[in-house]
């Protein structure tokens, strides 16, 4: 419940300063779940979460052995700190670098906002710390 409240904040501000529109989502059943038990982002979310990110530089790369547990780990520990973090992904194809992602959003769980190249966007909303958020942008 307190993610949802969270997510449902944070879709209020991204909504009233991108989209210059207030619709809001006022309880946990209004909000859709999407196959990772997450609410599933609109277009809209996802196009302020991109923006969001496009100082972002990949803060995360997964390596020729694929996406491995300490892997996942590593980005759970950058998601709890930042929210939104960009992941290099190290792969002959576009397709292969999806099939990361999909496999991403289901073992973290998270939104893979987006993908562009080799690089995916990766968002996952929750209470952070003030005091452990650093920059990641340069």
């Amino acid at each position: 419940m307190r993610a949802v409240l969270h997510l449902e904040a944070e879709f209020r501000r991204v909504r009233e300063t991108r989209c210059g529109y207030d619709v809001l989502m006022t309880t946990e059943s209004d909000v859709p779940s999407g196959k990772n038990g997450l609410p599933e982002l609109s277009g809209s979310e996802r196009r302020a979460l991109a923006a969001r990110a496009q100082r972002l530089h990949a803060g995360v790369q997964i390596g020729a052995r694929g996406l491995t547990d300490g892997t996942v780990a590593q980005i759970r520990q950058a998601l709890s700190k930042h929210e939104l973090i960009k992941i290099r992904v190290q792969a002959d194809k576009g397709v292969e670098v999806d099939e990361v992602g999909r496999e991403l959003a289901r073992r973290v769980p998270c939104h893979v906002v987006r993908r562009v190249g080799k690089v995916l966007t990766v968002y996952l909303p929750g209470e952070i710390d003030p005091s452990a958020r650093g920059s990641q942008a340069r």
